[in-house]
């Protein structure tokens, strides 16, 4: 208990700094912006509170918003896959419940389901976000372009993180 509270405290910290810090800092073209952060919503344990979700989803997507200028977009659109959470994480569910996985890492669900609760996750998140910080469709075209090249740049981020984090668990 006490271990996954550290484990997540710590997650929030280093997933939070390395986007403030690291990824925010990186001008890229006006198209690919990844958002690593939403990894921390995503890593929750399983058996957590509903409303524990809610709560952590709302301070992680504030303390980005507060960092990144942006005055509650990222707040929406992470309370919104912290909503949503639950019934993705069904859609993915192998046949005896998702009470079976122990963590939701690429060891844990497995390459294709990780891969699949990933692109849900990150597609949700950002075509909230995006939706959201166009407030039109005028450019609908310009604005898939960002959705889509975003979200492939996250998963894929999302994905050498879990890779790198892997592979040095087992080194150790």
């Amino acid at each position: 208990m006490i271990g996954d509270l550290f484990r997540n405290i710590v997650r929030f910290i280093v997933l939070l700094m390395v986007q403030v810090l690291v990824i925010n800092q990186i001008e890229l073209t006006g198209y690919v912006n990844p958002y690593i952060y939403i990894l921390f919503i995503m890593m929750l344990p399983i058996n957590m509170n509903k409303h524990m979700v809610l709560l952590l989803s709302l301070l992680m997507g504030l303390s980005v918003d507060i960092f990144s200028n942006t005055v509650g977009m990222h707040t929406s659109a992470c309370l919104l896959i912290g909503f949503l959470r639950p019934f993705l994480l069904n859609l993915i569910a192998p046949r005896e419940g998702i009470e079976i996985i122990l963590s939701l890492n690429v060891k844990g669900l497995g390459l294709n389901k990780f891969l699949l609760y990933s692109a849900l996750m990150v597609s949700t998140h950002h075509t909230w976000l995006y939706i959201i910080e166009a407030f039109t469709f005028l450019h609908i075209f310009d604005l898939l372009l960002r959705i889509i090249l975003s979200a492939i740049a996250t998963i894929l981020l999302i994905f050498l993180s879990q890779l790198f984090l892997n592979n040095r668990r087992e080194s150790l």
